[in-house]
């Protein structure tokens, strides 16, 4: 039952990418999705949702910080996308210590 709904889902997806007011699309998938537990297809498809422009964009965020808290990173996301997520993190938070060591430096020797 499982695989042809989703082929079903897959095909509308293709067919309705882009559409302003595709929403209610959008979220029978997530809540057939949901209920099979596929939470890593759940989470690909409101980053497919994200990256549209619907009508409904912040609505979407919300729902997605919703079902997103509580849940461990391993059910959101692949192997291979949570090691891109920790490494893209681990850029980030060495760009930061970066900035604010250069910005203490700068302030204790410029001022």
């Amino acid at each position: 039952m499982y695989l042809p709904l989703l082929s079903v889902f897959e095909r509308g997806a293709a067919v309705i990418c882009g559409d302003f007011k595709s929403e209610p699309f959008w979220l029978k998938y997530i809540e057939f999705e949901i209920l099979q537990k596929e939470f890593r297809n759940v989470s690909r498809i409101y980053n497919t949702m994200l990256g549209q422009p619907i009508a409904t964009l912040d609505d979407t965020y919300a729902r997605f910080q919703n079902f997103a808290n509580g849940r461990a990173l391993e059910e959101l996301f692949t192997p291979e996308e949570f090691d891109e997520v920790q490494t893209q993190h681990s850029a980030e938070v060495r760009f930061l210590c970066v900035n604010t060591a250069l910005s203490s430096f700068l302030r204790i020797f410029c001022c």
